[in-house]
């Protein structure tokens, strides 16, 4: 697809490609309480995804 398009793969690891802005790094549709991030993960976007998960694993063991 057109939006598979604006991503390659750079060592192994799927990266933007130059088309790619920022409204193209999207994550991925909602499969449960927490969605996993797609694309590069900055400091704030790893903290936002570990704050998720640690709630998550707080309220499963509530």
């Amino acid at each position: 697809t057109q939006e598979l398009a604006l991503w390659h793969q750079v060592a192994g690891a799927v990266v933007p490609g130059p088309m790619c802005t920022d409204e193209d790094i999207k994550t991925v549709k909602n499969r449960g309480p927490i969605q996993v991030p797609v694309g590069p993960v900055m400091r704030a976007r790893a903290k936002r995804f570990k704050e998720e998960l640690n709630s998550l694993v707080r309220r499963v063991l509530q």
